[in-house]
C-alpha cells in the first residue's frame, strides 16, 4: 500500500517502526525466558544441596541433629543401622584357624524370639590372634533383603560341622 501511495508515508513508517519494536520486544522476552530457565536450574541445584541422603539403606538408631539446627558438611546427623546384609562377628578358638576358609558357608541360628536357621558366608578371617583369649575373629555375611532378621541378637554358628 505504501509503494502504491494508497496510504500516507507517515503511517507506513509508523507501522514499520511498530513492527521492528515488536520484534525487539519478542527477542527481549525470549532472552528473559532463557534467563528464567537458567535461574530455575540454579535455584533447583541450590535446593538439591539441602537434601540429605544416607549412604546406605537402613534403620535410624540415633538422631544427632534436630530440625532447624545448623549442619555442616562433615557433621554426623543420624546413626543408621544397615540390616541388609547383616555382618556377624564370631570369635573362634585358634585351633580351628586352619578349618575356616573365606567363602565357606555357615549355619546361623538366631536366639529366641527370632529362631530359625540361615546360611551366611565367611567373608573375613582375622590374621591376628587374641593371645589373652586364644581366639581369632571371623566375619560372616548374611543376606537379609526382607529385613525379617534383626541386628544385634545372639546367634549360634555352625561352620563346616565345627
Amino acid at each position: 500500500m505504501g509503494a502504491k501511495n494508497l496510504v500516507p508515508q507517515s503511517i507506513v513508517d509508523s507501522a514499520v517502526s511498530q513492527h521492528q519494536q515488536a520484534i525487539l520486544e519478542l527477542r527481549q522476552a525470549e532472552f528473559e525466558k532463557r534467563l528464567a530457565a537458567l535461574d530455575e536450574t540454579r535455584v533447583a541445584a541450590q535446593l538439591a544441596r539441602r537434601d540429605i541422603h544416607a549412604p546406605v539403606d537402613g534403620i535410624v538408631i540415633t538422631r544427632m541433629i534436630g530440625p532447624g539446627e545448623y549442619v555442616f558438611a562433615q557433621a554426623p546427623i543420624i546413626q543408621i543401622a544397615r540390616i541388609d546384609p547383616l555382618h556377624i562377628e564370631v570369635f573362634l578358638p585358634t585351633e580351628l584357624f586352619k578349618n575356616v576358609k573365606v567363602g565357606q558357608i555357615a549355619k546361623v541360628k538366631p536366639a529366641a524370639p527370632i529362631g530359625g536357621e540361615y546360611e551366611a558366608e565367611v567373608i573375613v578371617i582375622d590374621r591376628v590372634f587374641d593371645a589373652a583369649s586364644d581366639t581369632f575373629g571371623v566375619r560372616l555375611r548374611l543376606d537379609n533383603p526382607e529385613g525379617k532378621l534383626v541386628a544385634g541378637i545372639d546367634c549360634k554358628i555352625e561352620i563346616g560341622g565345627l
